[in-house]
């Protein structure tokens, strides 16, 4: 693993502390936030130490979400050879396993595309009426708490764009973190998608973190046309996950 894989890896598992809770155990870390209980991202446990008992790590990481009336769920800590000392004793744990198929994109080219003129983009600092309706038809319920708890953060900042007939239509949160920038929760509404809104937010969002920050800066995507978008704003594939990226939660 090299210097910038260790460190991108480091922030992926910590950047849950920016909007949920962490209880450290020996094994590893609770992440959880009762208040947002749909957000798998916020509530969610980590096994980090390979010589622990993990059968004693997995009943407490149950008894830990059930008594709070969430499902138990486990995430990838990144650690290498993860693969080998953990996913077989999943499996004969009978946890069902779930892989991600993204890549991460790092900005690697300083292109600033030109987009409609007559796109608006906004900076909300807190969540309106407006402003949640979106990130619900967009994003889901779940959004809301961690959108709340990033406007927040100082390690955080939100793009919005206003379509031509006034509709606040797309939606993208920049963070930073440990180094690192993450270009995250990205949509547009489906009926204002193909209207440069999105280019327009990763565009604007890209420039303004370039002249801040002397960090890398990422995003992860898998579906073909947001990559499309990304490409044009100077973003390049940077790795395929050399270890696999899971979820796992135990079977019924």
């Amino acid at each position: 693993m090299t210097p910038e894989e260790r460190r991108l890896t480091e922030a992926l598992l910590y950047l849950p502390t920016l909007y949920s809770s962490v209880t450290w155990r020996p094994y590893g870390l609770l992440f959880c936030d009762t208040q947002n209980p749909a957000s798998m991202d916020a509530n969610h446990a980590v096994i980090l130490d390979p010589s622990a008992d993990l059968n004693a790590a997995l009943d407490d990481i149950v008894r830990y979400y059930r008594v709070r009336c969430m499902p138990p769920l486990l995430y990838s800590g990144y650690r290498p050879e993860e693969a080998k000392w953990l996913l077989p004793h999943l499996r004969s744990a009978h946890w069902r396993l779930k892989y991600v198929t993204a890549s991460f994109y790092r900005r690697t080219k300083n292109i600033l595309p030109q987009y409609n003129s007559g796109i608006c983009i906004e900076h909300p600092a807190f969540l309106t009426a407006e402003s949640a309706a979106l990130l619900t038809e967009g994003g889901g319920e779940w959004t809301l708490g961690i959108t709340e708890r990033l406007l927040r953060s100082p390690n955080a900042k939100a793009y919005a764009a206003r379509a031509q007939d006034g509709r606040l239509a797309a939606w993208l949160m920049l963070l930073v973190f440990r180094g690192c920038g993450f270009v995250q929760d990205v949509f547009t509404l489906p009926a204002y998608r193909h209207q440069g809104l999105c280019t327009a937010l990763i565009s604007r969002a890209a420039e303004e973190f370039a002249r801040e920050w002397n960090y890398p800066l990422y995003l992860c995507a898998e579906n073909p046309d947001a990559v499309r978008i990304y490409e044009r704003a100077g973003f390049t594939l940077y790795r395929v996950l050399s270890q696999p990226d899971w979820w796992a939660a135990p079977g019924e």
